[in-house]
């Protein structure tokens, strides 16, 4: 059960998800096609490259412990780099006119880093949780349909992150709750 659970936690990070979340947006937005893959190419790089490459040269030199970052403390360099990360990636986005919700996925996932950080100080909330459940959010605003399979994703990682005691079960619905609400309210108020 142990290692079907990592590969599952694994697999489906958010690093992994969310340029998938972002390459259904954008192949629905409606935008003239060298315009959808370049916006694609840009959010894969800042949404994943940046963040897998971060992790793995902050593991290298031995600031973080592991990959998932399982230790609260060790959270803020990497979050800071990935916020970083995220606002070159917003300021793209809004340079090439992405549609509002591509943008508006982009602008959460931005200001849900910062959200996450400030909780992360006190608290170790589920960050595959919180990163699933946004795009889960913008795919929910437009397409019910689309959203059901990404739920029930979601489910299976936050269940695997539990069953790896990397977090207990109120920090991961604690994570997708908040992850998926604020979404919701900011997508809602700036960008639909």
């Amino acid at each position: 059960m142990i290692p079907f659970a990592k590969i599952i936690s694994n697999i489906f990070s958010p690093v992994v998800v969310a340029p998938g979340a972002i390459a259904i947006l954008v192949s629905q937005a409606g935008l003239p096609g060298t315009n959808r893959i370049t916006i694609w190419i840009v959010v894969f790089f800042f949404a994943s490259i940046v963040p897998v490459v971060t992790l793995m040269w902050l593991r290298h030199k031995g600031a973080i412990t592991d990959l998932d970052v399982s230790q609260r403390d060790q959270r803020f360099i990497p979050l800071l780099i990935v916020l970083l990360s995220y606002g070159a990636a917003f300021i793209f986005v809004e340079w090439l006119q992405a549609d509002n919700i591509t943008r508006g996925l982009v602008f959460c996932s931005l200001t849900n880093i910062i959200i996450i950080s400030f909780i992360t100080r006190y608290w170790k909330i589920s960050i595959h949780a919180f990163g699933l459940t946004s795009p889960l959010a913008a795919l929910w605003v437009l397409w019910n349909a689309y959203a059901w399979p990404m739920a029930l994703l979601t489910a299976l990682v936050g269940t695997s992150r539990v069953i790896l005691k990397a977090h207990t079960p109120s920090q991961v619905v604690v994570g997708s709750v908040l992850g998926f609400t604020l979404t919701i309210i900011q997508l809602n108020l700036f960008f639909i």
